[in-house]
């Protein structure tokens, strides 16, 4: 699957002085060399936001309903391939259409700690902040464990 030149949303929280953004999840100082790295160094940083995301989605969400996954999948006309990537195009796909996850067979594990309003059968959009929260929780985290420095 290609991918955009950057994982930038437009809606960077570092110009507000956070180290880590809340769109994107990159670090300030990636986002400021961004344009400098090289090939390597770039697959470095997307490495490493595609496996918090497949953390806390692997976490969060389970398919249900096979059927109902596949051929959600095949009426917006996205890919049926069961990863984290298509996952994640799922919910983007619900969340525009103001769906629940039960609507293209997806379930959260409600055993893993998040909270929502509807437990049951959350809206995506609910389940989307949920999940951006904890992956950004994750980024800060690491961005702690190995950039801070300690005076």
């Amino acid at each position: 699957m290609k991918r955009k030149l950057t994982p930038c949303m437009g809606i960077c929280s570092t110009t507000y002085g956070d180290l880590v953004c809340r769109g994107c999840k990159r670090f300030a100082h990636e986002i400021v060399e961004w344009n400098s790295y090289d090939q390597e160094q770039r697959e470095t940083v997307w490495h490493r936001l595609e496996e918090m995301r497949a953390q806390v989605f692997g976490q969060a969400l389970m398919i249900t309903d096979i059927a109902g996954y596949l051929g959600f999948c095949r009426v917006h006309d996205l890919s049926v391939e069961l990863d984290v990537q298509r996952l994640h195009e799922v919910l983007t796909t619900l969340v525009r259409e103001s769906e629940y996850l039960s609507t293209a067979g997806l379930l959260v594990r409600v055993d893993q700690g998040y909270s929502y309003a509807n437990s049951k059968n959350p809206s995506a959009l609910e389940v989307v902040r949920v999940l951006d929260q904890a992956i950004y929780q994750r980024a800060q985290a690491h961005y702690e464990r190995n950039f801070r420095i300690v005076p």
